[in-house]
């Protein structure tokens, strides 16, 4: 039996993205049949809408679709044309569209291996992925028919090539690392435009923390990305057109997504009362500008509710609340290590792995963008998976750390 346990120990650590790839797969394969035979396929409003939508896009019977319903499927290009593609060769079966968030959440977790496993013992890089492959919010979130799985798998390919990126110094490897950045921007940018601006911004830090070299270019190439990707989904330049400009700003958004909602966290009624009616134009900037520090004070608040909540007196607003709360046995050890993993990249300052850098500020950046518009627990709860990869990073960092007392380095990954 030792010897057998052995051997198991010694193939998982051989092949640690095969491993985590088959974990995550399929115990996200299990949930979608069991969603798609006993749920028809969808769990809640959400996966239900673009559900319908895909498959009305399939069918050609879009004629009656609004003005808002075009710019949300535009906005949501990047996961909704596969999904209606499977569903227009082979039939509006909500399984194929799941199937496609199952395939998207394992590259999450594959991913995330890949992206710490220079820098990290191989135990280490399995329990990253391991993380991702079995966080239940993780499973849920990638067995259905939403974007969310899409989004984290963009944000953790743009960290893998961003590292490839890095290593190039002739024109044609610095030519194709843009390509392949620009194809991850304007996939990112018809899922989310604010995770795609908050994702530029981190690689722009990362570049002017760590490359030495040919810094200016690429950080205008990065310029150029976050200015123009947003374009595409309509957003306008810099997705300005994306931005919650007047009319109450972040507290009108915040507003609205806890609009009905058991896990409110503001209060709702009163905020839409108040933007109701949007000022006219020329005061749209100004009445933004006097509203930030309204959304600053609110900012301690929305971080706890994407980090931290649902705390044991929330459990009476929603049955379904026992199901986070039970989770954040996982999530808080998460957090801790993280911070750990976190300290560990600070302390390398400009000796860090660009990627590490990105990911460390990519998660900070979507945390306090996320804790600035969240009104509701509900929604936050499926937003803070865009989190959750990046943290599974800084755990297997800090678990690293934590059990070597030294700092990661690429000499780590001979370690068994």
């Amino acid at each position: 039996m030792s010897a057998l346990k052995q051997s198991v120990k010694q193939s998982v650590l051989s092949h640690p993205l095969l491993f985590v790839f088959v974990v995550a797969i399929s115990i996200r394969l299990v949930v979608a049949i069991a969603v798609a035979v006993f749920h028809n396929g969808s769990y809640f409003p959400d996966d239900s809408g673009y559900l319908d939508m895909a498959g009305e896009w399939a069918r050609s019977e879009t004629e009656d679709w609004t003005v808002g319903m075009d710019g949300l499927w535009t906005g949501n290009a990047s996961f909704l044309v596969p999904v209606g593609v499977f569903f227009y060769l082979f039939g509006s079966y909500p399984i194929l569209g799941q199937v496609l968030s199952v395939v998207a959440g394992s590259v999450v977790a594959t991913g995330a291996v890949a992206l710490v496993r220079p820098h990290v013992s191989r135990g280490a890089s399995v329990l990253t992925g391991c993380i991702i492959a079995i966080l239940p919010s993780q499973i849920l979130w990638s067995s259905l028919i939403l974007k969310d799985a899409f989004s984290w798998m963009s944000l953790v390919l743009i960290g893998l090539t961003l590292r490839w990126w890095n290593k190039q110094r002739n024109t044609v490897g610095w030519a194709k690392g843009f390509f392949l950045l620009a194809c991850l921007t304007f996939y990112l940018a018809h899922l989310r435009v604010h995770t795609l601006i908050t994702a530029c911004i981190a690689i722009a830090i990362s570049i002017a923390l760590t490359v030495p070299r040919q810094r200016l270019a690429r950080l205008g190439a990065v310029l150029i990305l976050v200015a123009v990707m947003p374009i595409s989904a309509g957003a306008g330049l810099f997705g300005v057109y994306g931005l919650p400009l007047g009319g109450g700003g972040l507290a009108s958004k915040r507003a609205s997504l806890a609009a009905h909602a058991n896990t409110a966290v503001v209060e709702w009624e009163m905020a839409l009362a108040d933007t109701a009616e949007r000022p006219p134009a020329q005061h749209v900037i100004k009445d933004t500008i006097s509203a930030f520090p309204a959304d600053l004070l609110y900012l301690p608040k929305g971080l706890r509710v994407i980090l931290i909540d649902p705390l044991p007196n929330h459990l009476k607003r929603s049955p379904n609340l026992k199901y986070p709360f039970a989770e954040l046995l996982l999530w808080y050890p998460m957090l801790v290590l993280g911070l750990f993993g976190g300290w560990a990249i600070v302390k390398q300052r400009n000796a860090a792995a660009g990627e590490l850098v990105y990911a460390l500020f990519v998660i900070g950046g979507l945390a306090i963008m996320w804790g600035m518009v969240e009104g509701n627990f509900g929604t936050a709860y499926r937003h803070r998976g865009e989190l959750v990869w990046g943290i599974a990073v800084l755990d297997g960092i800090g678990i690293d750390y934590l059990l070597s007392r030294r700092q990661p380095s690429p000499t780590a990954v001979e370690k068994q």
